[in-house]
């Protein structure tokens, strides 16, 4: 079950439990069986998804696949993915990697953030970027909220906030390394625009979906290079 249903058409329905019936997806309460496949993952974070972005309101656009070691990646969230929007900071990962890139082809260095589609912010490849994102003192507000400081590890995350805009983007790896969940977030036109903490509504949606994201993907195992996290020492600035 993809979610290619537009956010503000369901939310025309009304309540949670509305959008969740008109999107085929269980309400927010109901506890989802451990899945064993790529797709019963990406099922699971498409309800999650369905359930967490009408609960929090405005306009959401995201693109969100699970690994599949069977072929191509299972399409979680597909919601308005092909509308062209502004990054605010979460595409300096894709540019860090790109411009990495080419100096280590001798092409220079050159690279601008640019308007972006929610499809192509899919993080992947260049692991050189990933030990910031995945530290412990990496951005938390969001995705990474509800979760353990060795969960937190797992996960590879960038976000940015600009008006009304919330967006963040980012991987989850397995217990070895390897990415098994990608995803790209977006909203905008929620309540409360300025505020910028972890209180925003789009900011608490992504905490929750953060928790039931990895949950859904917790037995499963990603593809490609592995990525170890790397070990962390805390020091008191003495």
């Amino acid at each position: 079950m993809t979610i290619r249903v537009n956010r503000r058409t369901a939310l025309g329905f009304g309540t949670v439990a509305t959008a969740g019936a008109v999107l085929g997806t269980a309400g927010p309460a109901s506890a989802a069986a451990v899945a064993t496949t790529p797709r019963q993952a990406a099922d699971q974070v498409a309800a999650a998804y369905a359930e967490e972005t009408a609960l929090a309101g405005g306009s959401w656009r995201a693109y969100v696949s699970v690994a599949d070691p069977g072929g191509a990646p299972q399409v979680a969230v597909a919601d308005e993915s092909n509308v062209l929007l502004q990054a605010y900071s979460v595409n300096k990962v894709a540019v860090a990697t790109a411009v990495l890139d080419k100096v280590d082809r001798g092409l220079g260095a050159g690279g601008q953030p640019e308007p972006l589609l929610p499809r192509h912010q899919h993080p992947a490849g260049d692991p050189r970027p990933a030990p910031l994102l995945r530290s412990p003192i990496a951005f938390t507000d969001g995705i990474r909220r509800e979760m353990s400081s060795a969960e937190r590890a797992r996960i590879g995350t960038k976000a940015g906030w600009f008006g009304s805009a919330r967006q963040e983007a980012g991987v989850i790896f397995d217990a070895s390394g390897a990415p098994v969940l990608t995803y790209a977030l977006f909203a905008d036109g929620q309540a409360r625009p300025d505020d910028f903490g972890a209180t925003h509504p789009a900011v608490q949606a992504r905490a929750r979906m953060g928790r039931r994201f990895l949950t859904a993907v917790d037995g499963l195992a990603g593809t490609g290079r592995t990525y170890r996290a790397p070990a962390h020492r805390p020091s008191n600035g003495g």
